[in-house]
């Protein structure tokens, strides 16, 4: 209802998107996980300006979800970058 209402591409749904996805990682729906956080992803990053919290909570369910799933690479890619907004953050 909330993306029928303002869009698939607008950061409210992003946000929106990337806690439902966190949510569905807690339940072990780790595939429908990682397609919404991808998703949120993409959004995200097309945005003009992206709030820090929202680039790494979703970054956070990333490598969350990476780990639980015995995908250390992929964890590890995202670990990147989060360090990387802990370094542009300071």
């Amino acid at each position: 209802m909330f993306e029928a209402a303002v869009g698939r591409e607008d950061s409210c749904t992003a946000r929106a998107r990337t806690i439902h996805a966190l949510c569905l990682t807690e339940l072990d729906r780790f595939d429908e996980a990682e397609e919404v956080l991808l998703e949120a992803r993409s959004v995200i990053t097309g945005s003009e300006s992206p709030s820090q919290g929202m680039i790494r909570t979703n970054l956070e369910g990333l490598v969350d979800l990476y780990g639980r799933t015995g995908r250390p690479a992929e964890a590890e890619r995202y670990a990147g970058l989060l360090a990387e907004l802990d370094v542009e953050g300071q």
